[in-house]
């Protein structure tokens, strides 16, 4: 009888730490709702706020070229967007009168452009729309 009497009393021990494990579940899947709607939201604003920016075209310069592993897929349809690129291009352009500018580019623009190349650069907001290399052969 003394183990019936040892078996009733976990029971309810049981029962509360299956309570805390069920709540510590459900706050485990809000927190990652809560992430993944701000990263929606952070998303969608820096698409509207691109969408209003003008478009600029200024004469640039290549600075600097990194690769990253891309930890989040922004799905902004931008023409650097490639769902199938687990990595993230970047170029940093030198702007005349202007902070160095960092842009995500598509992966064949990365590879085309090298440090030092000089030319027109289009973009709008944090968006990269293009950039033409200028012919820097002496004639």
């Amino acid at each position: 009888m003394g183990v019936w009497r040892i078996l009733a009393m976990r029971t309810p021990a049981r029962a509360i730490g299956a309570a805390f494990t069920a709540v510590g579940l459900i706050l485990i899947l809000l927190t990652v709702l809560c992430i993944t709607i701000v990263m929606a939201i952070r998303s969608r604003v820096r698409r509207i706020e691109n969408d209003h920016s003008p478009i600029l075209t200024v004469n640039a310069k290549v600075v600097s070229k990194r690769s990253d592993v891309d930890s989040h897929m922004t799905h902004d349809y931008t023409p650097a967007y490639n769902s199938e690129s687990p990595m993230a291009y970047l170029l940093t352009f030198e702007l005349t009168g202007h902070a160095p500018l960092e842009l995500r580019v598509p992966d064949n623009d990365y590879w085309t452009f090298e440090v030092g190349d000089t030319g027109r650069l289009t973009y709008q907001g944090t968006r990269y729309e293009g950039f033409v290399k200028l012919n820097n052969q002496l004639s």
